[in-house]
């Protein structure tokens, strides 16, 4: 879940504060999970890219910015980046609802829980990397490597056993 924004946005700014707020609740709400699956975690990100700095000048991460073509903030997006060591994004979903803590808690689960993952050997229901799932409407990114967006190091795959399992995610705020 990456939140791309400009320092001078009066948007972002007013984002911030929700923003926090909802990786916070996420994490109180999958950290009892953890200890569950502390060899192969789910991971959901939460990752902000700054692209416009003070007085409108390139921010930190202006070439993401341009690479995935932001060009009106905040930019919220998801992304379902593959389980191997190149990260490759295989789908990038657009949020536009609300700017809220359960608008923006609701489209992750939405995403979640309507998904079905494949994989070289089997297909399972579930999150992939980071909340990325499979469904029709999905568009996939513009790049077909993100090597700047999400730290692929810690990225896991795991096949959820049940129900129960498909929702045990863990999420750390990077």
């Amino acid at each position: 879940m990456v939140e791309y924004y400009a320092k001078e946005c009066y948007h972002c700014q007013h984002l911030s504060p929700i923003w926090k707020a909802a990786v916070n609740e996420w994490n109180n709400t999958h950290h009892h999970h953890h200890h569950q699956q502390q060899q192969h975690p789910e991971v959901v990100h939460w990752v902000q890219r700054e692209c416009y700095g003070d007085n409108w000048k390139a921010g930190k991460d202006n070439t993401l910015c341009k690479m995935e073509h932001v060009n009106a903030f905040p930019d919220i997006r998801l992304y379902h980046v593959s389980g191997d060591e190149n990260g490759t994004v295989l789908h990038t979903w657009k949020y536009d609802g609300e700017r809220s803590v359960p608008g923006l808690l609701g489209f992750i689960n939405k995403h979640i829980s309507n998904t079905t993952v494949d994989d070289d050997k089997t297909v399972h229901k579930g999150v992939n990397s980071i909340g990325g799932v499979r469904v029709s409407g999905g568009t996939v990114s513009s790049s077909p490597t993100m090597p700047g967006i999400l730290p692929t190091t810690s990225v896991r795959r795991i096949i959820p056993q049940d129900e129960h399992d498909k929702h045990a995610l863990y999420a750390s705020f990077i």
